[in-house]
């Protein structure tokens, strides 16, 4: 499909691991030409999982200066 992580997040919200382009194409063949609203459902977290996150976080700060 040629888009950098779009195999990967779908893979990861519908079995839990990275797919390639080939195993997202063939998992996303039933839903014919709607492949487009269903990687972008998924996309909005409405999948069963997402990818697992190893960066540090940023507590929340109070930008409010008074």
């Amino acid at each position: 499909m040629g888009d950098y992580h779009l195999a990967a997040n779908v893979g990861w919200a519908l079995a839990g691991r990275p797919f390639d382009d080939a195993e997202m194409v063939e998992q996303l063949a039933c839903y014919g030409g709607h492949r487009h609203r269903v990687t972008w459902l998924l996309r909005q977290g409405h999948g069963a999982g997402q990818r697992p996150r190893f960066a540090p976080r940023y507590s929340p700060q109070d930008q409010r200066r008074w």
